[in-house]
């Protein structure tokens, strides 16, 4: 009887063991601020909790950062939104397949008095206005997407920024950058989703630039090359799962479509395909 209890306790310790040893560790999604700050993204993360049972921990960063991140190995999987950078990632070797999911669109706001007289403009004719006229512009100047994006309409119309007294840079997210622009009563581009979940009825600024094709705002999910990051062999059922769950599944699917519309009358994201 004895022996037979001592074997009990062993079998009981030794299940104990495996039952840790096959727990799931929790991915590390790193993301841009945008999907985190408006808050579609813990919707979509509960929702894939549930039907995987796969904790996920995430870090909200700008794009350029978060591609980072995953090239010293801090990061399992990325939600990004800077196409180029994407790219060369992709090529550099240490992204195996950029699959973009969502879309929305990048806007120009500013004090609602609109002292450059923007309303109405395309995204280059109102940067144009705002350089000759001299208006303040905030910039976040942190290699996010929406930075890059930003640089991108500056190259395109020829147009310098460095040193010029109205041109501020926030260092900061899109939320810290949107309140620094209604603080000084200045400019910015923005990503509508976060403009509407931060600002809109909330500090003083407004919408003037918007629906220009040339600002559409692109959401890829990337998954990382094995040779370059290994770590995340071990992970590789799981991040398969999340990459389904992100880009195809009727769930996610459902809450991108609707996500906005019972606050704002529309949805802050659309679907790409």
């Amino acid at each position: 009887m004895k022996k037979f209890i001592i074997l009990i306790v062993i079998v009981l310790i030794l299940v104990s063991g495996c039952s840790k040893s096959s727990q799931k560790v929790p991915l590390r999604l790193v993301t841009t601020t945008s999907v985190n700050d408006s808050g579609i993204m813990p919707v979509l993360l509960d929702e894939f909790k549930k039907e995987y049972s796969i904790d996920v921990d995430i870090l909200a960063v700008g794009s350029g950062q978060a591609l980072e991140l995953a090239r010293r190995g801090d990061a399992d999987i990325l939600i990004v939104h800077s196409p180029a950078d994407e790219q060369k990632f992709i090529e550099d070797g240490y992204g195996k397949e950029r699959i973009p999911f969502m879309k929305n669109y990048f806007v120009v706001a500013g004090s609602p008095d609109d002292p450059c007289k923007i309303q109405g403009k395309t995204a280059d004719e109102a940067f144009k206005v705002i350089a000759e006229k001299g208006c303040l512009f905030v910039s976040r100047a942190d290699a996010s997407g929406t930075n890059k994006k930003e640089l991108s309409i500056w190259k395109e119309i020829n147009i310098n920024t460095d040193g010029k007294e109205w041109y501020i840079k926030s260092g900061s997210g899109m939320g810290a950058s949107l309140i620094l622009a209604s603080e000084k009563g200045a400019y910015i581009l923005t990503d509508k989703a976060t403009f509407m979940t931060v600002a809109y009825n909330k500090l003083p600024l407004k919408i003037f630039v918007e629906n220009d094709n040339s600002l559409l705002n692109i959401y890829s999910t990337i998954t990382l090359n094995l040779d370059k990051v290994p770590h995340v062999v071990a992970l590789k059922g799981e991040i398969n799962d999340f990459v389904n769950f992100i880009t195809s599944s009727n769930t996610a699917r459902s809450i991108i479509e609707d996500f906005g519309k019972d606050k704002f009358g529309f949805p802050l994201f659309e679907l790409l395909n």
